[in-house]
């Protein structure tokens, strides 16, 4: 999974449940239907996107690096 992206907007079930398997999280944050704040540690996201299609950009960024993709930190 090291090098799976899980792209979600709702910080509760997309961001933890990726980051309790080992995926990358991205969060989608550009609507105000979820939560917008983190309310624990599992729900803080390796990279956040405020568009769609701001995620081509970040999988290119990501495509060119070696190793695995997550920051060493959330």
């Amino acid at each position: 999974y090291e090098r799976t992206i899980m792209v979600g907007n709702d910080l509760a079930a997309d961001v933890a449940g990726a980051n309790a398997v080992g995926m990358i999280s991205v969060w989608l944050d550009w609507t105000p239907r979820h939560r917008r704040t983190p309310t624990s540690e599992a729900e803080f996201p390796h990279y956040t996107i405020a568009e769609p299609l701001a995620l081509l950009s970040l999988i290119e960024d990501l495509e060119q690096r070696p190793g695995p993709l997550r920051p060493a930190t959330i």
